[in-house]
């Protein structure tokens, strides 16, 4: 727009709406759960996988085969453990629906990124969003970052001046809850 370029609706930027849509949500912690209320806002339909079965508030608990065969939007919500590193693979990417998108926004290592290039390559999906990839900087190179189903974002979905806040008071709980001797909150291991 700025440079006087844009075309006035171009079908190439053209989208998709939510409403209507089968959002699957592999894990269920927090963040997962206020994205399932956000997208029933939109209309969408929620599945959700996860290790823990919890009750949902607007979403369905489904088998992990069952959320990659139905959903639209496939969106990952887990950490990146030797038993999750690489779940979306080709395995994985052959249930899909031809039409679903990927969106990551949690370790790059949940992805097999040449799997995920073959797949749209080949129309077994349609595309993907990452926030995260295997490499902190990107190389030139990578088949992932000039594929134009593939959109790529710094690893910034968390990245606002309050979330930091949080962090930092996070931190410090877990550092004077150490020296109070008390189990800290938010310990890793």
């Amino acid at each position: 727009m700025q440079k006087g370029e844009a075309l006035t609706y171009p079908a190439s930027l053209m989208g998709h709406n939510l409403s209507g849509k089968i959002i699957g949500l592999i894990g269920y912690g927090q963040i997962a759960q206020n994205l399932e209320k956000i997208l029933h806002g939109f209309g969408a339909h929620v599945l959700v996988y996860s290790r823990t079965k919890r009750e949902t508030i607007y979403g369905q608990f489904v088998s992990y085969d069952t959320l990659l065969a139905q959903s639209d939007i496939i969106s990952l919500h887990i950490p990146a453990t030797p038993e999750t590193s690489g779940i979306l693979n080709h395995e994985a990417f052959s249930k899909m629906k031809t039409n679903a998108i990927l969106i990551n926004t949690a370790r790059a290592a949940l992805v097999d990124e040449e799997a995920l290039v073959e797949a749209i390559n080949t129309g077994k999906i349609a595309g993907a969003g990452l926030d995260t990839t295997s490499y902190e900087t990107i190389k030139t190179a990578s088949p992932l970052l000039n594929h134009d189903q593939i959109v790529i974002t710094p690893h910034i979905g968390a990245n606002t001046v309050e979330s930091e806040y949080l962090t930092a008071e996070k931190v410090v709980a877990s550092v004077l809850d150490f020296f109070n001797n008390q189990k800290p909150i938010y310990r890793l291991n």
